[in-house]
């Protein structure tokens, strides 16, 4: 009877220790495999937005050592996207938007084909046509009043796919032109604030839908 006792009890924690051993090795399998996913999605390709500001275009070529001519009514807003990520990405394009504070002012859409292809730590300048900044037609007199301009926003918008995960992300930068103000241009591009980026997202829905989530 003892003996019959003995061997029950014997099976019962060979049998748990075989459960638990199971068990273990089935978690440490499961964490390894998150951990692995995780490293993987971590070397998505992935973009950021630098050196973004506004220049005024050349209107011509200096000839001699002097400065080239340039247009003092006109601007291009241009900076760099690079690749940060450890994968390429493929089909790559985006737009820039230029998007007015004020409604009676016109939106602007400048398509950014950058490359089938971008391979990782590569830099692309991009750039948006000309802007007018400041109206043709204005006298520029010093009877006049002095010009100003409350600025617009900027919005940089990408799509790309990761081909190794067959997935498919976008991005989007906001900044906000400062503007024209003492008979100074602004050279640069800030940073929208949280709520001036919800703002636009509701305003500009439409546009910026394909650069607001990732497909």
């Amino acid at each position: 009877m003892d003996n019959e006792v003995f061997n029950t009890v014997a099976s019962c924690v060979s049998a748990l220790a075989a459960g638990a051993a199971t068990y273990f090795a089935a978690r440490t399998l499961k964490t390894s495999n998150a951990a692995s996913r995780a490293e993987f999605n971590s070397g998505r390709p992935y973009f950021t937005f630098s050196e973004f500001g506004l220049r005024r275009p050349t209107i011509s070529k200096a000839l001699t050592s002097d400065k080239d001519l340039l247009d003092p009514t006109a601007g291009l807003v241009e900076g760099l996207i690079r690749n940060v990520g450890r994968r390429p990405a493929s089909n790559v394009s985006g737009s820039i938007l230029i998007l007015p504070l004020h409604a009676h002012h016109e939106i602007r859409v400048f398509s950014i084909g950058i490359a089938d292809d971008v391979a990782p730590a590569t830099d692309w300048n991009v750039t948006s046509g000309r802007l007018q900044i400041i109206p043709k037609d204005y006298p520029g007199s010093d009877a006049m009043p002095v010009y100003i301009d409350p600025g617009f926003f900027v919005v940089i918008g990408v799509s790309y796919d990761d081909p190794l995960a067959s997935t498919s992300f976008s991005q989007a930068s906001f900044m906000r032109w400062p503007g024209i103000s003492n008979r100074v241009v602004s050279g640069i591009l800030v940073s929208a604030t949280r709520d001036e980026k919800t703002s636009l997202v509701q305003m500009h829905s439409r546009l910026l839908q394909p650069f607001i989530s990732s497909k």
